[in-house]
């Protein structure tokens, strides 16, 4: 297991967990002003339960409910995922 750090090109900052070079654990973004850009959680590279976003000001800008490596909602609402859209031919 090792702890990284590393600033994004827009100043932000990412800190989190790798465990054989996957992400594990809590991955957090700050924003070069020091709130909290947004905060994760990994089970070696699949995200699980609520990743919330916040604004500059520290205001929620969205969160999602992730179960078994897959969205389940977003800002409250029951996530279903859209039909894969049919070929030119009309097939799936």
């Amino acid at each position: 297991m090792s702890d990284y750090s590393h600033v994004r090109s827009d100043g932000c900052t990412v800190t989190g967990t790798m465990v054989d070079g996957k992400v594990h654990g809590t991955v957090t973004v700050t924003f070069p002003n020091g709130q909290t850009e947004s905060v994760k959680t990994f089970d070696m590279n699949t995200p699980t339960g609520t990743h919330t976003k916040w604004d500059e000001d520290g205001n929620v800008t969205s969160t999602i409910e992730y179960e078994n490596g897959l969205p389940s909602s977003i800002d409250g609402e029951q996530y279903v995922e859209p039909p894969y859209p049919a070929d030119k031919h009309g097939d799936v």
